[in-house]
């Protein structure tokens, strides 16, 4: 496990999320020199340096707060849907507080209505929008806008696990789409690609049983957990070695895009030499 994701499993996610809005606070008052985003700088960055267009299919992470913005996580959201149009996909992550171990300690149930996520408010925001679908998984969930996007939603919590072939997150690769980072470095599209290169599932513990309550009814599902101390390496640190990777500069971090298909050829490939996260235990 590397001193990165050591460090996280020793906090609690409110220690974590305290950290995180010190980190914000402090790059605000020594970067103070850096200009506010514009919701047309934002659009230039997302359609001239992202390279996004219409008919894209983007899965997008988030960190609202690092972008410096002068306009509002619903705006955000209006411009990635205006880029993409409504031949394209957007797909955000939707994940209850805390870890998925923390999650499943806590005894809670998932409630596809009312449970917060925990992935920046971008994706609270998005989630409530007109035409927005949300999947039914307890710990790994995903909000879905566009072309078919009940079809990529449907059945979460019935999966083999999280991220795997028949998940959203699978069936988005299927899409032969691209993942970008919002003022963030995150890429949950590198465990869809850990679950597919080890269908064994051997970087999970047992299935623990995990309510979820939808359209009034609650339903326990047998849900696989992350063991952190097989996840060695954090799947971005492979994905951004990809010839394809691009960041830009976007307010107080940086903002990226990969193409899918690309980010999971080079996986394969360091997978295949012994480099991958599994593979270095």
């Amino acid at each position: 496990m590397t001193m990165k994701l050591r460090l996280a499993s020793l906090l609690t996610s409110q220690q974590r999320n305290k950290i995180k809005r010190n980190i914000r606070k402090f790059k605000s008052k020594v970067q103070f020199w850096i200009r506010p985003v514009t919701i047309e700088k934002m659009e230039e960055v997302l359609r001239n340096d992202l390279g996004l267009t219409s008919g894209d299919r983007i899965f997008v992470t988030s960190a609202f707060g690092s972008l410096n913005a002068t306009f509002s996580p619903k705006e955000l959201v209006g411009l990635l849907m205006k880029i993409v149009g409504d031949q394209g996909v957007i797909m955000m992550p939707y994940y209850p507080p805390g870890t998925s171990n923390e999650w499943a300690k806590s005894g809670d149930v998932f409630d596809v209505e009312q449970t917060k996520s925990s992935m920046g408010v971008l994706t609270n925001v998005f989630s409530k929008m007109s035409g927005v679908v949300k999947s039914n998984h307890p710990t790994k969930a995903v909000c879905v806008w566009g072309k078919d996007a009940e079809q990529l939603a449907a059945g979460h919590a019935q999966c083999r696990s999280p991220f795997g072939e028949d998940s959203p997150y699978g069936r988005f690769v299927h899409l032969h789409g691209k993942s970008v980072g919002l003022a963030t470095g995150k890429c949950p599209m590198g465990h869809c690609f850990e679950d597919l290169l080890n269908p064994s599932l051997s970087h999970y513990q047992a299935p623990v049983d995990l309510g979820v309550r939808e359209n009034g009814e609650t339903h326990c599902y047998p849900t696989l957990i992350h063991d952190m101390s097989k996840l060695l390496v954090a799947p971005v640190e492979f994905i951004k070695g990809s010839p394809d990777y691009k960041k830009v500069k976007t307010g107080y971090a940086y903002s990226y895009v990969i193409d899918n298909d690309k980010a999971f050829d080079y996986y394969k490939s360091e997978f295949a030499a012994g480099r991958g996260s599994l593979q270095c235990q």
